[in-house]
């Protein structure tokens, strides 16, 4: 099945209108297959003008300077199904992850060769953090890993400010944002972010954000700093059960 679209083009330098029908084509875009002017088909032959989303105008400047231009109107062709499978039918969904005020995800540099890989995890100057938008000062490094599946979840630190610095060096983690905080501009926004060892970054998460995560099949080796110490006599390790924000957050992606 193929979508057709209705090229006109408005004018060239002699003012010879040009009317084509253009294919539908994803790796070279509307192709006109037909004129209605032997002097234009002359001229500019079978050419490419350019893929735009139909509705959308289009404009390609064609040999000898001429400006063509024009609108491109979607004739449907749906492909008709199965009654059952159109009922339970879904679109995978492609929207950009909402933002959430204060987080931050910076790409790592992964030096690759044939021997193996070098990365500079953390430049510090006095204790700050160099090459970060945002200033941290790291007070304490720690080290965890998970096995295939865990879920570790959700934790969130409201007795004092507890900021943290996440990097994966090894395996993959499927990490949940809720935004917690009482007074901020994105309160209750939801966040997904998928750390990886084989493309590392850094991921800044503010006090008030409630933070989990899930390993993936080949478990997770997770480094992390805090610019808080832990303190065994009043810890500030607050827990929210895993399902709170809802056990779909964790479920596989089977499709």
């Amino acid at each position: 099945m193929k979508d057709f679209y209705v090229g006109v083009v408005l004018t060239d330098p002699f003012h010879t209108s040009i009317f084509g029908i253009c294919v539908h084509n994803n790796f070279f875009g509307f192709r006109i297959v037909g004129f209605n002017s032997p002097q234009a088909l002359a001229k500019y032959g079978l050419g490419i003008v350019g893929y735009h989303n139909y509705g959308k105008v289009f404009t390609h400047v064609a040999p000898h300077s001429c400006i063509v231009a024009g609108i491109c109107l979607r004739i449907k062709n749906d492909m008709k199904l199965d009654e059952q499978a159109q009922a339970v039918l879904s679109y995978q969904n492609y929207t950009v992850p909402p933002a959430i005020e204060g987080v931050v995800l910076q790409p790592l540099k992964k030096h690759r060769s044939l021997e193996g890989a070098f990365m500079e995890h953390l430049r510090l100057n006095n204790g700050l953090v160099e090459g970060l938008s945002t200033p941290f000062e790291a007070r304490q490094i720690s080290v965890s890993w998970a096995v295939p599946g865990r879920i570790n979840a959700f934790h969130i630190h409201p007795k004092r400010i507890q900021d943290e610095l996440w990097c994966v060096l090894e395996g993959t983690l499927l990490v949940w944002l809720v935004d917690l905080r009482a007074d901020s501009p994105t309160k209750g926004t939801r966040r997904p972010v998928l750390l990886s060892g084989e493309a590392p970054s850094l991921l800044y998460i503010p006090s008030g954000v409630a933070h989990g995560y899930r390993a993936g099949h080949r478990g997770a080796l997770l480094l992390y700093a805090m610019n808080d110490q832990f303190n065994p006599s009043d810890p500030n390790e607050g827990r929210l059960p895993w399902d709170f924000f809802g056990a779909e957050l964790w479920a596989d992606d089977k499709g």
